[in-house]
């Protein structure tokens, strides 16, 4: 499908990068794992949780969408 869509020859090799899936679950574990989750730190309490977010339109559903879930799950908390 690739190939044909932007006409690449059989000599032009492709490869999926193996690490895709991993970002995007590791990043929507960003807004906790980054304060010492799972230890109860300092930082964990102060700077969590992200009451305020600042990101582009086209990444809200894909990318806050998980950390909003990620968080909810692992660090115990209730959707209000």
């Amino acid at each position: 499908m690739v190939r044909a869509k932007y006409q690449l020859s059989d000599a032009v090799r492709l490869r999926q990068d193996e690490d895709v899936l991993d970002t995007w679950f590791s990043s929507a574990l960003w807004t906790f794992s980054t304060l010492g989750w799972p230890e109860d730190t300092a930082a964990l309490k102060t700077f969590h949780s992200t009451d305020l977010m600042v990101t582009g339109h086209d990444i809200i559903s894909f990318w806050v969408s998980r950390m909003i879930m990620m968080t909810l799950k692992f660090m115990d908390e209730s959707a209000v």
